[in-house]
């Protein structure tokens, strides 16, 4: 595993986190329009990277399902 792979993957890790924390700040702005596209976001990122994980061999972890539609 590449340096330049582990380093985008924790970018991608700390990108995730801060839209978690702009959803939560939306939600308490009563926001949830904005909230919704925010974890829309996160979710497309948290799957890109995990699939990218799986690519480079990790193991599906035990009662792991591949999404639906």
């Amino acid at each position: 595993m590449s340096d330049a792979t582990l380093t985008r993957w924790a970018k991608d890790c700390l990108s995730i986190n801060h839209l978690n924390t702009l959803v939560h700040r939306e939600i308490d702005a009563n926001n949830l329009a904005r909230a919704r596209e925010l974890s829309g976001r996160a979710q497309q990122r948290a799957w890109k990277l995990l699939n990218e994980m799986f690519e480079a061999g990790a193991a599906k972890p035990e009662g792991y399902c591949e999404p639906s539609g």
